[in-house]
Parts: C-alpha cells; sequence; structure tokens
C-alpha cells in the first residue's frame, strides 16, 4: 500500500471508530480542518503553480454557461486575474465569443 492511501487510511481510522462505537452521533469530518490557503485566497493547486479559486470558478463558469457571455461580457473582460494561465484562458474565453457571437 502507497504511503499516502496509508496515510488516509491511518487519519480516517482516528476518527471512524468515534462515531461506530457509541452507535452514532456526529459523524467524523473535516469540521476542525482549515480550507487550503494559497496566500489571503483559497487556491486549486496545479502541476505548476496554484490558480486562485474564484479565478478558476468566474472560467468554469463561462465554459459550462456560455449564454452568461452574452449578457456579462463587459464583467468578465474587466474581471482581474492574477493568474498568468487564468488570464489567457480568459482573453482566449472573450475573442472566441466577440468574434463568433457577436
Amino acid at each position: 500500500m502507497t504511503t499516502k492511501r496509508r496515510g488516509f487510511r491511518d487519519a480516517y481510522a482516528e476518527r471512524a471508530p468515534v462515531a461506530a462505537e457509541d452507535g452514532g452521533g456526529p459523524r467524523p469530518g473535516l469540521s476542525g480542518r482549515k480550507p487550503a490557503a494559497c496566500g489571503p485566497v483559497r487556491c486549486i493547486a496545479g502541476h505548476r503553480s496554484a490558480i486562485p479559486l474564484r479565478e478558476a470558478l468566474i472560467l468554469q463558469a463561462a465554459i459550462s454557461h456560455p449564454w452568461l457571455l452574452h449578457d456579462h461580457l463587459e464583467e468578465l473582460a474587466a474581471a482581474e486575474f492574477r493568474h498568468v494561465d487564468t488570464q489567457k484562458l480568459k482573453g482566449a474565453l472573450i475573442d472566441v465569443f466577440a468574434h463568433h457571437f457577436c
């Protein structure tokens, strides 16, 4: 078994017996954990660098629901992105939408 799996298994085993032994009660969970952070904002870790969660969610919404760009293209263009890759993707989305759908 890999070290990573063993670590997850051991961490779960430490919390799981508490709920199982008493026959109920609060389930073990992540309530005591803090969310992953990348400086002052939450991020999605990638193989190169972390993408801020805000930027990832905005781009995911635009890609998954392209009709939103019809009403909110100017707001997307005005949004400031810090990550280089999200800036490039945002620019490409705006170009594609502006040249093919407007």
